[in-house]
């Protein structure tokens, strides 16, 4: 079990970057007005890590992120918290008047 628990903590340690895209004319590319370091885990190097998650959000009047939602990660399942928890600490410019519409950030995990 403690095995078990380590190699998720393992898992969940690092994220090397965050790319925020409108590749899609459904997204709008937005920048984070601060950035949210990934939690670091013993061992994590050793293991060499890798994996992505891609995230749909919005933008509230505030400029926090709401609605964050995952439409896709590799491994499943593995990065998908870690990644849901940076992108729901971070802050944004609040959105325009015409900037409405979901965004999309897509986070690259590589230990």
């Amino acid at each position: 079990m403690k095995i078990l628990i380590l190699f998720i903590a393992a898992l969940l340690s690092g994220c090397a970057g965050l790319i925020e895209s409108a590749s899609s004319p459904n997204y709008q590319e937005h920048k984070a007005r601060d950035s949210v370091s990934p939690r670091n885990h013993k061992g994590s190097r050793k293991n060499k890590l890798v994996g992505t998650v891609v995230l749909t959000f919005n933008i509230s009047s505030q400029g926090d992120v709401i609605d964050i939602m995952v439409t896709d990660s590799v491994p499943k399942g593995v990065f998908d918290a870690e990644a849901v928890r940076i992108l729901s600490k971070r802050k944004y410019a609040p959105s325009e008047k015409g900037e409405t519409g979901p965004k999309k950030a897509k986070f690259e995990f590589k230990i």
